[in-house]
C-alpha cells in the first residue's frame, strides 16, 4: 500500500473512533443536574472510556474488527473507565467534606444568632431588604451557610445544587429578616420597661402617689403609656385631678 493511502486510512480510522468516543462519552456523561457525589464520577469516566476508544479503537478498524483486537478494546475500556471512576469518586468526596467546614473567615450562622443590623442611616425599606439578601448570599457563598437549612432545601430540590441555592438564599433572607424584626421589637420592649421604671421613680420621688379619679380605693392600675404621660405632666408642673401629693 503506498505511504498515501496508509497515512490517509490512518487519519481515517483515527476520525472514527474520535467519533465514537464522543457518542460514548455523551451517553455515559451525566446531566447538568445531577448531583455532586454521581456527577464527577460519571464524568471522569466518561472520559476513561473516551480516552481508551480514542487510543484503541483504531487499531481495530486497521485489524477490520479481529476479534483479538475487539477484546483488547473492550478490555482497555474497562480497565480506564473504572479507574477513572474510581479517582472522580475520591476527588468528589474530599470536595464534600471541604465544602463542608465551616469557613474561618466567616462564622456559620444560624438562625437564632444576631442578625447583620440594617444601617440606622439606610434610605427607607428597600435597602435595609437588600442588606438580607447580601448577608445570605455571602453566607452561603462562604460556606459558613446553616447546615440544617442547607440539608433541608438540597432534599426539596432532588439534589439539584443550583434551584437548591436558589431557594437557600430565599429561606435565609427570611430567617435573617425575621430575626431582626424580634431583635428589634425586644430592644423596643426594654426601651419602653426602661421608661416606664423612669416615671414610677420621678412620681414616687416628686412625692405623688396615683389614686382612683373618686377616691374609693388607695391606687388605680394604669398602663406604661399612662405612666409615661403622667410622669411628664408632672415635670411641666401640670398637675392632673387624679394626682395626689402624698401625706
Amino acid at each position: 500500500m503506498p505511504p498515501e493511502s496508509a497515512l490517509f486510512l490512518s487519519l481515517l480510522y483515527v476520525l472514527i473512533a474520535g467519533l465514537l468516543a464522543f457518542v460514548l462519552y455523551r451517553l455515559v456523561a451525566p446531566s447538568d443536574s445531577a448531583h455532586r457525589d454521581v456527577a464527577i464520577p460519571r464524568r471522569w469516566g466518561a472520559w476513561g472510556i473516551a480516552a481508551a476508544t480514542v487510543t484503541m479503537f483504531p487499531r481495530v478498524l486497521n485489524r477490520a474488527f479481529d476479534v483479538d483486537a475487539i477484546a483488547l478494546w473492550v478490555l482497555g475500556v474497562l480497565v480506564w473507565s473504572a479507574a477513572a471512576f474510581i479517582a472522580g469518586l475520591a476527588w468528589s468526596r474530599v470536595g464534600i467534606k471541604n465544602s463542608n467546614k465551616p469557613s474561618k473567615a466567616t462564622p456559620n450562622v444560624t438562625s437564632n444568632s444576631a442578625p447583620l443590623r440594617p444601617d440606622s442611616q439606610s434610605n427607607g425599606s428597600s435597602n435595609s431588604d437588600a442588606v438580607f439578601w447580601k448577608e445570605a448570599i455571602l453566607e452561603l457563598e462562604s460556606q459558613g451557610r446553616n447546615l440544617a437549612l442547607w440539608a433541608k432545601v438540597f432534599a426539596q430540590n432532588e439534589g439539584n445544587e443550583p434551584a437548591a441555592k436558589a431557594a437557600y438564599i430565599t429561606a435565609r433572607k427570611e430567617q435573617l429578616e425575621h430575626a431582626h424584626i424580634l431583635l428589634k421589637a425586644e430592644e423596643a420592649k426594654k426601651a419602653a420597661e426602661i421608661r416606664i421604671e423612669e416615671a414610677k421613680r420621678f412620681l414616687e420621688n416628686a412625692g405623688y402617689t396615683i389614686t382612683a379619679a373618686n377616691e374609693s380605693s388607695e391606687t388605680s392600675v394604669v398602663s406604661g403609656e399612662q405612666l409615661i404621660s403622667l410622669a411628664e405632666s408632672v415635670r411641666k408642673r401640670s398637675k392632673p385631678p387624679h394626682l395626689r401629693r402624698s401625706r
